[in-house]
């Protein structure tokens, strides 16, 4: 009986076999190239968050399609974070495997968010070393010339429950801000009056009127370093025309009193601040570092950053209600996830979902991409699912790829709304003039190799050189030459400086402008709380349109390097800045068009090469169904020059015709032509 006993408990509490992670080693370690500097001390503090994969991840794939595509009854449906949860967060059992794991292994646990996606703890080096079976070491980054730290080994885990990612075992990832002092950011382009951009005035020269304010509307930035109140506060009444103040609540959030110049109103935001991972509000200031050819010396403490990114929310939209800022630990890119994931359900923290919000800063790292793909891939997607748009900067040092500079990620990945840079001119009251691409506004083909959606097909011209496989950027643009006002920690700068520039200023711009047309959608009509959603899907159909030209700045001049602006979209600045009330309506009221479905075992695409020496006239398109259902409604979705649209057939083998109606369409040209499942043969004739 005794024996049974022992038999019994050994067996129940019996370790699973282990499973092996991956992607937690840098490329530089694994190779040589990262010289080994020393073991990490035993009792140095860690966070680390242990990351789950999504549920039911086939059904969350196919309803993040249909919320954004207009035929489906699902249209714009976007989940509330208690309704993903139910729907496809991991399993409370499963969660609570992983909660027991880490309080087994004498971790705090620190966050325990509703949708299960995370679990957030702290604890020492040598815990992490026993409980993911590696080494902790110290290794020298030559080309980046910093330290960092990371495992010798990929982690291996005794829980049987799938595991994503454990943030926080590398810091090697560096969370590079997209923003810059100084002269080099390009010439300065600005006839207008002040000579300075200030916060407010991206608002008079993108919006140029005053009845949207952002009012319900609040706005989430991701930040990589802690900022001071202070210089928020002398950045938005810089130049003496506008005026702010501030106070300090029990909670140890701030409330910004701000008046706009030649208003009458003054407005009061919330910065909400919701510290992660160790992260602190106040700013992270390094020490210069010991002389020592393989260490760079700190320039810049990218405080600026976080005040730019603040103050520039506020001079677009001064009637938001918030802005909540998710702060984590200097520099380390590996938590972008936990940022993303509160930025998904905030409740935790007593604070609402944001429509909109912005992370401009880049993952900086020599030659290291890899689990980024699966583990933020996985947080952009369920941003979406929320109804969220999430705004990143494309970069500022040129076309991609940059020789040395790993500065493209997130931006070429398909599932975020990529921003790059101008030069704006503006005219003697501030208002918009003209505008042509910033030379080092990033932008051009993933260098990840990350694909393009359906909503980017048909973009690809002589002239811009985009892709007709891989995901091309930037989306859109805003101003982000160096003539922008902003203050900071940084030396051997002054405090405050007329020079800031970068692609950071565009991303957080387009967030604010955001804030005034779900502001819009909301006047008109939208349930309180709902949103647009990501609007990729819209502002290339806008570009599509006729109306192409009301809606948008299409810019059409400069260039970043490999890659010119064009008429239309290009590598340089997407479809352009926003043009006033004409884009806001346009974002409020166009109908995304329907995307071409993916082809499954049962579905056919056809490419047809039009060959003539006149554009066609028409098309006439037949399908034959034969396992169809006859009199059944079959739906084909047919493109052309990157105009997608639905037909419908009542039986199988109708005729479908369709008029050309694209101007710019040449003698030779491609159809795309999509029967969902039952797809068995198809002729297409053309009328010239």
């Amino acid at each position: 009986m005794l024996l049974l006993c022992v038999f019994a408990l050994s067996t129940a509490f019996a370790q699973p076999p282990l499973q092996q992670l991956k992607g937690h080693v840098p490329d530089i370690v694994k190779n040589g190239q990262a010289p080994l500097v020393s073991i990490l001390p035993s009792n140095q503090k860690m966070y680390l968050s242990i990351v789950l994969p999504i549920r039911n991840k086939p059904a969350f794939d196919q309803l993040l399609k249909e919320l954004y595509n207009p035929k489906s009854p699902k249209y714009r449906q976007f989940l509330a974070p208690e309704q993903f949860a139910q729907q496809f967060s991991p399993a409370q059992s499963d969660y609570q495997k992983v909660l027991y794991f880490a309080r087994a292994n004498s971790f705090t646990v620190t966050n325990t968010p509703p949708n299960r996606l995370i679990l957030s703890m702290e604890g020492t080096v040598a815990q992490a070393e026993q409980t993911f079976h590696v080494h902790m070491n110290l290794y020298r980054d030559r080309q980046a010339k910093r330290d960092f730290y990371a495992p010798d080994r990929e982690p291996s885990i005794s829980l049987s429950v799938p595991i994503l990612h454990v943030a926080g075992l590398s810091n090697a990832l560096i969370a590079k801000p997209m923003l810059g002092l100084g002269a080099g950011g390009g010439a300065y382009q600005s006839s207008g009056n002040p000579t300075v951009y200030y916060p407010y005035s991206m608002r008079a020269a993108y919006y140029g009127g005053s009845s949207l304010t952002g009012s319900g509307q609040c706005l989430a930035l991701g930040e990589f370093q802690g900022y001071n109140i202070e210089d928020v506060i002398q950045t938005l009444q810089a130049g003496g025309r506008a005026q702010a103040s501030y106070i300090t609540t029990g909670s140890g959030n701030y409330v910004v009193s701000y008046t706009p110049p030649g208003s009458s109103s003054s407005y009061s935001v919330t910065l909400s601040n919701v510290p992660l991972d160790g992260g602190t509000v106040a700013p992270y200031l390094p020490q210069q570092n010991p002389p020592n050819e393989d260490i760079v010396q700190v320039a810049q403490t990218d405080e600026e950053e976080v005040v730019a990114d603040i103050s520039q929310a506020i001079g677009m939209a001064p009637g938001m209600s918030q802005i909540e800022i998710y702060l984590v630990p200097f520099q380390s890119f590996d938590y972008a996830g936990d940022i993303l994931n509160a930025m998904m359900d905030p409740s935790p923290y007593g604070i609402p979902v944001c429509s909109q919000s912005a992370m401009p800063w880049a993952q900086w790292s020599p030659g290291y991409y890899g689990y980024q793909s699966t583990y933020l891939d996985q947080a952009f997607q369920s941003l979406e699912q929320n109804g969220q748009s999430l705004f990143v900067s494309t970069g500022d040092a040129g076309s991609w790829p940059i020789n040395g500079y790993y500065d493209y990620f997130p931006a070429d990945d398909p599932y975020v709304i990529a921003v790059g840079g101008t030069v704006l001119t503006t005219n003697s009251s501030g208002g918009w003039s003209s505008e042509s691409a910033w030379s080092s506004g990033g932008g051009g083909i993933s260098p990840d190799n990350l694909p393009l959606l359906p909503y980017q097909n048909g973009v690809e011209t002589s002239c811009n050189h985009a892709s007709t496989t891989l995901r091309s950027a930037p989306d859109i643009a805003m101003e982000s030459s160096n003539d922008n006002y902003t203050c900071g920690a940084a030396t051997p700068y002054p405090s405050c400086t007329t020079m800031g520039y970068g692609t950071s200023f565009a991303a957080v711009r387009w967030a604010a402008f955001m804030a005034l047309v779900n502001q819009q959608a909301t006047q008109d009509g939208m349930a309180p709380g709902s949103s647009i959603g990501n609007i990729d899907p819209i502002v290339y159909t806008m570009g599509f349109s006729s109306t192409y030209q009301q809606n948008m700045h299409d810019i059409t001049s400069g260039s970043n390097g490999a890659y010119n602006a064009c008429p239309g979209y290009d590598l340089v600045t997407g479809w352009g800045s926003p043009n006033g009330q004409n884009t806001i309506n346009a974002l409020v009221n166009t109908t995304p068009n329907a995307p071409l479905p993916a082809a499954d075992p049962y579905e056919y695409n056809v490419n047809v090469t039009l060959q003539g020496t006149a554009p066609p006239t028409s098309i006439t398109a037949t399908m034959y169904l034969g396992d169809a259902t006859p009199g059944a409604t079959i739906y084909y979705q047919v493109s052309i020059c990157g105009e997608p649209y639905a037909l419908t057939s009542v039986q199988p083998g109708t005729y479908l015709q369709f008029v050309n109606y694209c101007p710019s369409m040449p003698a030779s040209g491609y159809m795309y032509a999509v029967a969902p499942k039952y797809g068995q043969s198809q002729t297409v004739s053309m009328s010239f």
